[in-house]
């Protein structure tokens, strides 16, 4: 239950935030909406095996109060990118395909995958494999992090008026 209202209640506030965040730094200069997004997910990358790696369920659970919130909080950013970006008659249909994608690996590949991983570990971690396998996601979020940082000297001959 306490997961349940951290992932939503967090999660809302940390959309909200995030936002906030994102076109705050980027009142100037739209790249800095970017680097908003890149740092996001760097922190992203820091808190969350905080949280994985910490023993008792109610640090754990105070412990995930700050990815959580990132967790919800980059998409909205994102797709105020992408709508920026693409021909008007082509915004509904980017933003679909923005969020199949995000969707077929947050919902499919990437759960199907960590289990995958945390199956090859449970030999040698026994029941902390799952943990342990959980750990691939914040090397995502670095990844994730590098792709924000790359476009940003590009954005601005892209976006649309």
């Amino acid at each position: 239950v306490y997961l349940a209202v951290t992932l939503g209640v967090v999660g809302a506030g940390g959309t909200y935030a995030c936002g906030r965040i994102a076109d705050r730094a980027s009142a100037t200069d739209p790249r800095r909406k970017l680097l908003a997004l890149a740092t996001l997910q760097l922190l992203l990358a820091v808190t969350l095996p905080l949280a994985l790696l910490a023993g008792s369920p109610f640090t754990v659970a105070a412990l995930l109060i700050v990815p959580c919130a990132i967790l919800a909080g980059y998409i909205g950013p994102t797709l105020a990118l992408l709508q920026g970006i693409v021909d008007p008659r082509a915004r509904a249909l980017s933003a679909a395909i923005v969020l199949f994608f995000v969707n077929l690996v947050g919902a499919g590949i990437g759960p199907f995958a960590v289990g995958a991983i945390s199956d090859a570990l449970a030999v040698a971690a026994g029941p902390e494999s799952l943990r342990y396998a959980l750990l691939v996601t914040p090397l995502l979020c670095v990844w994730s992090a590098a792709h924000y940082w790359f476009a940003m000297p590009t954005l601005a001959g892209e976006l649309r008026e």
